[in-house]
């Protein structure tokens, strides 16, 4: 990882906007992956209600709150139909009632209607016990109040969001939503500050590696194409072999080819080129 000083040359003053948008639900090969997993291990569960909330958990980690909600909606429809439930299998139907909740809130959220959203997903916080319910609603909240930065309830969104670092597959939304807002209140050298201190004292390499992938993002909005993908090329390795998040992995290799891309254009040589070459051909490969 880079050094303090090597950091913090990098960056000057930097946008905000780091949260990068993708066409809704149009799902990327390793989601499709993982959704195909999700049903084979539900189907192999002959209908039991622990492993029924998988597949809707997919489309929401992608950004495809209706299509979870739907799914969520018609699985705890059944599940209410039954009979006897057990004490964990009523958990189960809880947690998804949760799940729906937070994915209609965040359908909401999608059209604009920003105070319903938020008036949901703070009664899913009130209600709902369950660690994953409340994880996606803390996540889901901080994305409906992003641009409202004198709304009271981002002291305790913030504090979630930070331990939530390291929880596979809410961690890294968690760092954008969080060094978005930093950037955005405090300005952007002290965004890359914190960036520095975490990368300094992060406690696992995974954490670094989608810390890093983030200032390469917000490199490139500061138009630092040379920066942003000398620091994509002293990574590729380190996120082939250990970043375990594949939105943050495709993340990587989109913004490393889009680095190299405007290195080449700006200066054309062949071998910044044959970099931006290799990186979109890898993106391509995760997106299709």
């Amino acid at each position: 990882m880079q050094s303090r000083t090597a950091l913090l040359l990098l960056v000057s003053s930097v946008s905000t906007n780091i949260l990068a948008g993708s066409p809704r639900c149009e799902l990327p090969r390793s989601a499709r992956d993982r959704l195909a997993l999700a049903a084979a291990r539900t189907a192999a569960q002959h209908g039991g209600l622990a492993v029924q909330a998988l597949e809707p958990v997919v489309y929401l980690d992608y950004d495809c709150p209706a299509e979870a909600a739907d799914l969520l909606r018609e699985r705890a429809t059944a599940a209410m139909s039954r009979t006897g439930l057990s004490v964990h299998e009523a958990e189960a139907l809880a947690e998804m009632q949760g799940l729906q909740a937070v994915a209609e809130a965040e359908v909401q959220t999608s059209t604009e209607h920003l105070d319903a959203a938020r008036t949901a997903l703070t009664g899913v916080l009130e209600r709902y016990a369950s660690d994953r319910v409340r994880q996606y609603a803390s996540l889901a909240l901080a994305k409906t109040i992003a641009n409202n930065d004198a709304d009271p309830l981002w002291p305790r969104l913030e504090s979630d969001l930070q331990r939530m670092f390291e929880v596979p597959a809410a961690g890294w939304l968690a760092k954008n939503l969080l060094v978005t807002r930093k950037a955005r209140t405090a300005g952007s050298a002290a965004a890359f500050e914190y960036i520095w201190g975490r990368l300094d004292n992060a406690p696992k390499l995974q954490e670094s590696l989608e810390l890093a992938t983030i200032a390469i993002r917000m490199l490139l909005d500061r138009n630092q194409a040379l920066d942003a993908a000398m620091l994509a090329s002293s990574l590729d390795r380190e996120v082939a072999e250990m970043m375990l998040d594949l939105r943050a992995r495709v993340e990587f290799l989109r913004l490393a080819a889009e680095a190299w891309r405007r290195q080449a254009r700006a200066f054309p040589e062949p071998s910044a080129q044959e970099r931006a070459n290799t990186y979109a051909s890898a993106y391509a490969e995760a997106t299709h």
